[in-house]
């Protein structure tokens, strides 16, 4: 029996899922747990060697992704390949399963993103405590950075892009005022932009695809801290913050077990019937039908909140601020 497919947050389209620095990554991570080697053969042999321990500290300290590398390689075994080409690459004619898919992303998913981006380059210099430095130089930089990787060509391009998220967050007094529009950019080019292509190009296929944005206000966030979010930068409905209603990390208030209950109902609905709608849940009086599927034409997207309601366009969700 085949099942729908149910991505909780981004989608393998997005520029950081692959990761094009891969073997100078791996060696900088050699070295950092101590296999300091010449020849690629001896620093898999000194891997080979280490405790989990070792490996999952020098994990912890270390700044990169742990994304998959494209294996086009002719020196690498099929039974290894496990990303042949990139996503972007593949047609979608041939390679896309032919099921419904639930697919989306969480308001202020890039807030952990940009915590890294400050802790690792910021506060090493100060700049975080710049304003100068935050309004004039701290966005083209960010954007011009392995983060973004956007040049400035036409001219004016990263100024539009500071422009479209910032407005007048860009004249903040500190990083905590530009933070939730800083974040924005982030969680649009990490997660909901290539969403929202997904979206669309499994839509062209005919198939049932749906949209969401998850907007519950968690009283705790599970996973930020771990994830490297700091207090400077103010969390809002962070990355991973719907996976302790699915899996509770923590105790629930009487709401939270509600909200809980419905988020489990919807993922089972989609699972079980390729609808995330309850049979009860369908029609909202003020908004129509609540779950629509993505067409060619329309992109419209349901918000999970304690009371869902339909969104007219996923774009909306790009900005926050």
């Amino acid at each position: 029996m085949i099942r729908p497919f149910f991505v909780l947050i981004g989608d393998n389209c997005a520029g950081w899922t692959i990761n094009f620095r891969a073997l100078e990554q791996s060696k900088a991570f050699a070295i950092n747990v101590g296999c300091d080697y010449e020849t690629n053969l001896d620093i898999v042999n000194c891997l080979r060697g280490l405790t989990i321990e070792t490996i999952l500290a020098g994990y912890n300290d270390s700044s990169f992704y742990t994304a998959p590398s494209i294996q086009d390689n002719p020196l690498v075994s099929d039974v290894y390949r496990i990303v042949p080409k990139h996503p972007l690459d593949n047609d979608p004619e041939q390679t896309r399963s032919r099921v419904p898919l639930l697919i989306g992303g969480n308001r202020n998913d890039g807030t952990f993103l940009l915590s890294r981006y400050v802790e690792a380059v910021l506060k090493p210099n100060n700049h975080h405590l710049n304003v100068t430095y935050l309004r004039n130089i701290f966005l083209q930089t960010l954007l011009n950075s392995s983060h973004f990787g956007i040049n400035d060509t036409p001219i004016g391009m990263v100024e539009s892009i500071i422009a479209s998220f910032l407005k007048e967050h860009r004249m903040g007094v500190n990083l905590t005022v530009m933070g939730q529009a800083v974040s924005d950019i982030y969680s649009t080019f990490y997660f909901k932009a290539p969403a929202l292509h997904k979206a669309k190009s499994h839509a062209l296929l005919g198939l049932k695809t749906y949209l969401y944005s998850y907007e519950y206000e968690s009283s705790t966030h599970v996973f930020y801290e771990d994830l490297g979010g700091i207090p400077e930068i103010l969390p809002g409905v962070t990355h991973a913050d719907e996976l302790n209603y699915i899996f509770k990390f923590k105790d629930f208030s009487e709401e939270e077990k509600l909200f809980s209950e419905r988020l489990i109902n919807t993922i089972y609905n989609f699972m079980m019937h390729g609808d995330p709608g309850a049979p009860d849940d369908k029609e909202d009086l003020n908004q129509g039908p609540i779950w629509t599927p993505v067409t060619n034409e329309t992109f419209g997207y349901t918000i999970i909140n304690f009371t869902m309601r339909a969104g007219s366009h996923y774009g909306q969700t790009f900005h926050t601020v």
